[in-house]
C-alpha cells in the first residue's frame, strides 16, 4: 500500500481546498436511491450476507473513485492507493461497535475474512478510533427503516476528512427493490460531481 502527497501547486482543487478547510462544518451530504433488485436476488441465491456483499461492492466503487481516497493531513492532501472500511456492527447487547474490513478485490476472499472478523466482534463493544489511521471510509447501515436523508454525528476535529457512507432498509414495489444510500464528504476534497461518479459506478456494479 502506498500513499502519495498531492502537489497543491498544480492541483485543480487548490482554491476549493483553501476555502473549505476553513469551514466549521465543511461536509456536504447527498442521498440517492439504488436499484438492488438483481443484486438482492443474487445474494440470496448464493447464500451471502447482504450487508457484507453490499460492503464489498461499495468498497470497489470507492477504490475506483479517486476523490474518495483523498485525505487531509495538516496542510497536506494525500491519496491512498487502497482504502478500507470501518463499519458499525450491532452486538448482542444491541449497541454497535466499530469493525474494520480490509478491501480485497476478490469478493470470495473479502466475504470470508469479513465474516470471520464480524463473528469475532459480536460479543464485545469497541468504539475507539485508531490514531493516525486515515485509509478508511466510515460505513453504517440502518436496516430497520428506509430514509430520504440522514445526518451523521461529527467529531469536529481539524483533519477529519473521512467519507461517511450509509444505506437504509430496502423496499420492493412493483417488482423493483430499491435502497436509500447516502454520502457525506469533505467539500475541500470533492463535489457533487465526484459523488455522482461514485453513485454511477456503484449502480453499475450492483447491476453486474
Amino acid at each position: 500500500m502506498t500513499v502519495k502527497t498531492i502537489d497543491k501547486a498544480t492541483w485543480s482543487r487548490r482554491p476549493h481546498f483553501e476555502l473549505f478547510k476553513t469551514y466549521k462544518d465543511p461536509f456536504f451530504g447527498i442521498t440517492f436511491t439504488l436499484d438492488v433488485t438483481r443484486f438482492l436476488k443474487r445474494s440470496k441465491q448464493e447464500g451471502r450476507s447482504f450487508f457484507l456483499h453490499v460492503l464489498h461492492v461499495v468498497l470497489q466503487a470507492v477504490n475506483e473513485t479517486e476523490a474518495f481516497k483523498l485525505r487531509i493531513r495538516g496542510e497536506d492532501v494525500v491519496s491512498h492507493d487502497v482504502v478500507h472500511a470501518s463499519y458499525t456492527l450491532m452486538t448482542e447487547e444491541h449497541v454497535f461497535r466499530f469493525v474494520t474490513a480490509k478491501y480485497d478485490p476478490d469478493p470470495d476472499a473479502f466475504l470470508t475474512q469479513a465474516k470471520r472478523e464480524a463473528d469475532m466482534a459480536k460479543t464485545e463493544v469497541d468504539v475507539s478510533d485508531k490514531e493516525g489511521v486515515d485509509d478508511l471510509v466510515f460505513v453504517s447501515s440502518v436496516p430497520w427503516m428506509s430514509y430520504t436523508a440522514i445526518r451523521h454525528a461529527m467529531p469536529g476535529f481539524k483533519d477529519d476528512s473521512f467519507p461517511r457512507l450509509s444505506w437504509g432498509k430496502y423496499e420492493t414495489k412493483d417488482g423493483i427493490t430499491t435502497m436509500p444510500f447516502s454520502v457525506d464528504a469533505h467539500h475541500a476534497l470533492m463535489d457533487g460531481y465526484d459523488v455522482a461518479l461514485f453513485a454511477k459506478r456503484l449502480q453499475e456494479l450492483l447491476d453486474r
